[in-house]
């Protein structure tokens, strides 16, 4: 799918870049259709990919375990998933998977967490029997159902069978079964899942689900999924965009060092040229910075010593003082959480908004305060030698605030400006 170059804005009808995410006649936000269109859910390139087939949920292309339709994926009994930190048995219907863990175990490399995958629930079942049309058919040799929903879109199915207790795999070939994530608690524990063989699916209860082993299909909310493609469109933007929020200033939309919003990036000490891994940094004194002539005549750090220059270019920089007060003050925040991340939103007198993570901060060699607050340099020194100036906003109040404390020894993120 390729990419569209423009989009129309709702509000006044005028043709828009599709980098620019508010229309630059009247700041009306670009519309999530346009988005999402950037992404196609069915590409084989995605890191875990759904399918859209008109149900409430989307339906993952694979089997848990597999890298390809036609593969079964791994088999899990019950026992399996009540003891295995990768799931989370969330109610008698609901059981999350870890799939960033899950595939980072198998050295498979994903860019986002899609923590809200789960297993399907009986009713996911349900709608996909009773709404999709499932037909018989093989693929690569390998028999199993195409399931079409009524947008057309479909997933393949293998007949998968089951692992017994003598760890053989038997009736592949024969019925499929998958496993949702619901059972009755009726004492004597029936665990329900999905069974087709010789064009029939229907509901299956069993009462051996400790040590038979079946196979999974995830699923994820069509409202979870619809969040995580904003945010990768976001991402992509952000690549080489910076966000006019109706300042002096343009803010970038990612700390620097990171690939995303939402990601922390990297940590600086005040007036540092390398992060918080590089060793030879780590231990760099106050006194040592205070000999180097990091600043210029107005107590500000020289190009030459802010590291948003030397690694973005000229233009790009470390915010002034005064450059962080007026985002403060300008700006509306709110305290959300974007990919369970939490951090302050801000919202510019246009409209546009960018995302802040509550990325805490370096002190000892420590990481503190995740979740709690973030804490960002700005450009210029406190009239103390030891301390800077930065931007700080904290969870308990939702509260932004200036601060000029801060020792330089400690290690920030920053958010880097450009000039209009």
């Amino acid at each position: 799918m390729q990419i569209p170059k423009l989009w129309l804005c709702q509000n006044c009808e005028t043709l828009q870049p599709i980098t620019q995410l508010t229309c630059e006649v009247c700041g009306e936000g670009i519309p999530t259709e346009y988005l999402l269109s950037s992404f196609d859910i069915n590409n084989e390139g995605e890191e875990y990919p759904f399918v859209d087939l008109g149900l409430a949920v989307m339906w993952a292309k694979y089997n848990l375990g597999a890298m390809k339709e036609t593969e079964h994926g791994d088999y899990f009994t019950w026992n399996d998933i009540h003891d295995n930190s990768l799931f989370t048995v969330c109610s008698t219907e609901i059981c999350k998977i870890d799939i960033f863990n899950y595939y980072k175990n198998q050295e498979v490399l994903l860019s986002s967490r899609f923590s809200d995958i789960r297993m399907p629930s009986i009713q996911d079942f349900k709608d996909l029997i009773r709404n999709c049309q499932w037909e018989q058919t093989a693929i690569d040799g390998i028999n199993g159902y195409k399931v079409i929903g009524k947008n057309g879109n479909h997933i393949f199915l293998p007949i998968s069978g089951q692992i017994n207790n003598n760890m053989d795999v038997t009736s592949i070939n024969c019925y499929g079964q998958y496993l949702s994530g619901s059972y009755k608690n009726d004492n004597v524990d029936h665990y329900l899942l999905l069974r087709f063989m010789q064009n029939e699916h229907y509901i299956y209860t069993f009462s051996n689900g400790l040590t038979t082993a079946r196979t999974i299909r995830p699923v994820i909310d069509r409202d979870c999924y619809k969040h995580i493609y904003i945010s990768k469109a976001l991402e992509s933007i952000a690549k080489s965009e910076f966000v006019d929020l109706g300042l002096s200033v343009k803010w970038a939309l990612c700390n620097l060092g990171a690939k995303k919003p939402e990601d922390f990036g990297d940590y600086y000490s005040w007036g540092g040229l390398s992060p918080q891994t590089d060793s030879s940094y780590m231990n760099k004194s106050i006194y040592v910075l205070q000999q180097e002539e990091v600043v210029d005549n107005t107590n500000c750090l020289t190009p030459q010593n802010d590291i948003a220059t030397q690694l973005l270019g000229e233009g790009c920089r470390i915010p002034t003082s005064q450059e962080i007060d007026e985002i403060r003050i300008k700006c509306k925040w709110e305290w959300i959480r974007v990919n369970n991340v939490w951090g302050c939103q801000c919202t510019g007198p246009n409209g546009n908004k960018l995302f802040l993570p509550a990325a805490g901060s370096f002190s000892h060699d420590k990481l503190e305060g995740v979740v709690d607050f973030g804490r960002y340099w700005s450009s210029k020194a406190f009239s103390n030698d030891n301390h800077a100036y930065g931007l700080g906003f904290r969870k308990n109040d939702g509260l932004t605030y200036t601060f000029g404390i801060c020792n330089r020894n400690n290690y920030l993120p920053i958010r880097p400006v450009k000039d209009c």
